[in-house]
């Protein structure tokens, strides 16, 4: 690792070193997903969408299109994955289409017979010999992403739907609304005054309702179910009966009691809300598993009638019915998905560590007895040092006179023994950053402990104290302090300094970056999210507060900060580019991974202990 330090200017100082204190984390709210699990409780996951509804193929995929940089052990983009898709509905299928184009060898498990997830066909229901359909035989203009995968298919949009404008009639004939082309929201307000079956109060309510959510940004409040929200704009019993709860069946497969209101906004946003076109019926000519999930299932190895019950972690990443596989796309609803995430083993939440894990073998080495071994050698290396520390003391004690000897003692970092589910060190949790560092003799006060921040860089300009020479002109803009002056400070509060390191080693799937205050650390991992630290009330470093806006001016100040140091992702790219380069002096990557791998570093006159599974 590489350590450095700097200070912060005096207008960053109150908030990421010595600030009022931002809120002050509560009781457990709900996001942390391995406490969920073990409360065996579902979470709510904002934003998730039906498998028919217009925008989840694009949620899936925008989360799918960066899984190479997402998953453990972050592949180049010139290495296909072996990927499985859990769930053969709309989104999984789009899924499949994406990544299949990008070169990935793609599974796609179904429990169903039939594809097409919530919509598809249902063959021979109630003696029907004519394919009948599961879901809403119905889509609409807005149905962007759905009509650009259909052309990407290859497929014949204009002639696969049959397009017609907006007309809403109840069985009985006495509601007709039927929305001319004309630009938005002209439409809408046409259609509504036009309407015939509705009283004139009840044309006024669903105008208020809709011009409320365009006000709104179409944003309803977060758990808010439909109910809710006709409850909040004060929608008549005849209107909803008539027009909201039939949009809402029709749009989310879902009650109104049930379904969200955010998804039912963001229904009206693109559809009633948007372009002339946007809310045209588009009525298919085929049963829903023929329109496009039929052609799209040909771009992979389909499995369906195949339940998933569990999950399985692998050496390579995961397994499904003992077939590896570099990433999975749980493409199934909430509920399912919680189910099958809680057959996992606990694992790391953040990326980087989980690649540190897995490339550790960790969830193997965590076994009692194998700990057991580890813990044993550290221990005996812990007391061959301090054997041969007291034969230095000795030493000192018998030729250094006390009056003019002073004393520096520090190391490497130390063992994480399975704090955060990790071994080892190359991190920056406190267990392994941190370092011992003893300062002692003649000019230090015998017994004075210090909170002050210190590192490394600090040694140089102690040393040339300790030897009375000064620092030259060319070492004047150092960042290490003399360790002499702090020791004698009288007074050993704050004094706003940040502490920096760095790592880009073996093992690293991003180069990681800290800075650290007296209260607030930052670890800051290249294309992975960034993780924040309230020390002060979370010393053990358990809740990462970066997604809190409580912190956001801590956040900031910490980032721009580092970014003083340097870019990091421009340094990473560079340490990278070093190892490639000394990689292939060494005779290329499968020369150098010929090496045996150990388990761990013995004490002196031990023998070395090969893992059981080569890295």
């Amino acid at each position: 690792m590489r350590a450095g330090a700097a200070h912060l200017p005096r207008s960053l100082g109150a908030a990421a070193g010595r600030g009022p204190p931002p809120p002050a984390p509560g009781p457990d709210d709900g996001r942390h997903l391995l406490r969920a699990a073990g409360r065996d409780r579902t979470l709510g996951l904002p934003g998730a969408a039906p498998a028919h509804f217009p925008d989840a193929a694009a949620q899936v995929l925008a989360g799918v299109e960066d899984l190479r940089d997402r998953r453990p052990g972050a592949a180049p983009a010139d290495i296909a994955l072996n990927v499985a898709i859990v769930g053969a509905g709309w989104a999984g299928l789009s899924a499949l289409v994406h990544l299949a184009r990008a070169g990935h060898a793609v599974t796609v498990f179904e429990a169903a017979r039939t594809l097409g997830g919530r919509a598809r066909r249902v063959e021979r229901a109630h003696g029907f010999e004519t394919p009948l359909d599961n879901g809403q035989h119905l889509l609409l203009g807005a149905y962007r992403d759905t009509l650009a995968l259909m052309r990407d298919l290859g497929l014949d949009v204009e002639r696969a739907l049959r397009r017609l404008p907006l007309t809403l009639q109840s069985v009985d004939a006495r509601l007709r609304l039927r929305a001319p082309r004309w630009p938005a929201p002209f439409h809408v307000a046409a259609a509504l005054l036009a309407a015939r079956g509705l009283a004139p109060a009840d044309k006024f309510a669903a105008l208020h309702l809709m011009t409320g959510l365009r006000r709104a940004g179409w944003q309803a409040a977060p758990g808010e179910s439909v109910v809710g929200l006709l409850d909040r704009f004060a929608q008549p019993t005849r209107l909803r009966q008539a027009l909201w709860h039939p949009l809402c069946l029709a749009a989310l497969n879902t009650t109104p009691d049930q379904a969200c209101a955010e998804l039912f906004c963001a229904t009206l946003r693109d559809s009633l809300g948007g372009g002339a076109k946007a809310c045209d019926l588009l009525l298919p000519r085929q049963d829903l598993s023929a329109l496009w999930p039929d052609a799209a299932a040909r771009l992979g190895r389909l499995r369906n009638g195949c339940p998933i019950r569990h999950l399985e972690a692998s050496d390579k990443g995961y397994a499904i019915d003992g077939a590896g596989y570099d990433a999975i796309v749980l493409a199934v609803p909430p509920y399912t998905a919680a189910r099958l995430l809680g057959t996992l083993p606990a694992d790391h939440p953040h990326p980087a560590y989980r690649h540190i894990r897995r490339l550790e073998q960790i969830p193997d080495l965590i076994e009692p007895d194998v700990l057991r071994k580890i813990s044993s050698a550290y221990f005996g290396l812990i007391t061959h040092l301090d054997e041969q520390i007291g034969e230095v003391m000795d030493a000192v004690e018998k030729y250094a006179p006390a009056e003019t000897t002073n004393l520096l003692y520090t190391s490497d970092h130390g063992e994480l023994f399975g704090s955060h589910g990790l071994l080892g060190k190359r991190v920056f949790y406190e267990q392994s950053v941190a370092v011992p560092m003893i300062l002692a003799g003649a000019d230090v006060p015998a017994g004075r402990r210090s909170d002050q921040l210190a590192c490394h860089v600090d040694l140089f300009p102690t040393v040339l104290e300790a030897l009375d020479i000064p620092l030259s002109a060319e070492d004047a803009d150092l960042p290490g302090r003399s360790l002499f002056a702090l020791a004698n400070r009288m007074a050993a509060g704050p004094d706003g300094r940040l502490v920096f390191a760095e790592f880009h080693a073996h093992g690293s799937a991003a180069g990681a970056s800290m800075i650290r205050g007296e209260r607030y650390k930052l670890i800051y991992h290249v294309g992975m999210p960034v993780q924040l630290f309230d020390l002060a009330v979370d010393p053990d470093e358990t809740r990462d507060v970066a997604p809190d806006p409580g912190y956001s001016e801590v956040l900031r100040c910490l980032l721009d900060a580092l970014r003083e140091q340097g870019r990091p992702e421009a340094i990473d790219a560079r340490a990278k580019a070093d190892q490639r380069r000394r990689v292939d002096e060494l005779g290329g990557r499968e020369q150098v991974s010929k090496g045996e791998a150990i388990l761990f570093s013995p004490p002196p006159g031990e023998a070395l202990e090969p893992r059981a599974k080569p890295l």
